[in-house]
């Protein structure tokens, strides 16, 4: 259920969920989808300007994909899409900073992964690749030159930034129980390979 703000005369704060799950082929492929969104919207009453300049929105979606395929009992593959965004519109706005000193910001990410889990002769090997984009971008309300007063500030903010990164993870672990003298000992190695 939607917060509402009385006052304003609009939504506050509103965060749905949504899942869905279940078996694509009976007990051996399965999927899950997963979505998440979370809006806020808050207003600075003691702020003196027009009520459009005096807002703060934030909003956030994350969605989540995955299949599962059992190619035996013991051996599973698991296939994953991961994607966040989030959004501040009129960031760091204050009784200091009016409006055209603030900026929108705009984060967004992809990963996809792969995963084998395989059992052999008692040990477990587990395999996992992954790719992951992000985009983060910060916008200036203008070109106008920052001026700093201990009262208030006024202009645009000094610089848009954009960014981008992407990284791929890859990693390799085996465990395996070992037995000796009474004492059952579980035992793990492997190594991760990260390029940024």
């Amino acid at each position: 259920v939607p917060g509402w703000d009385f006052r304003q005369k609009s939504i506050a704060e509103f965060s749905p969920r949504l899942l869905f799950s279940g078996p694509l082929v009976q007990k051996k492929l399965w999927f899950m989808y997963s979505s998440t969104v979370r809006y806020i919207h808050s207003f600075l009453e003691e702020l003196q300007a027009p009520a459009d300049e005096r807002t703060r929105t934030q909003s956030s979606a994350d969605q989540l994909l995955k299949l599962q395929w059992n190619l035996k009992e013991s051996h599973v593959l698991t296939f994953e899409v991961l994607h966040n965004s989030e959004y501040w519109g009129n960031w760091g706005l204050s009784l200091v900073l009016p409006r055209e000193t603030t900026t929108n910001i705009l984060r967004r990410g992809t990963t996809i992964g792969i995963s084998d889990r395989n059992v052999v002769r008692g040990k477990l090997f587990e395999t996992t690749i992954q790719w992951t984009r992000q985009r983060d971008t910060d916008l200036a309300k203008g070109t106008e030159p920052m001026e700093v007063r201990p009262g208030s500030w006024s202009g645009n903010f000094y610089s848009d930034q954009r960014e981008h990164a992407r990284r791929v993870h890859a990693a390799e672990t085996i465990a395996w129980t070992e037995e000796g003298i009474g004492l059952k000992h579980r035992l793990k190695m492997g190594g991760e390979f990260d390029w940024v």
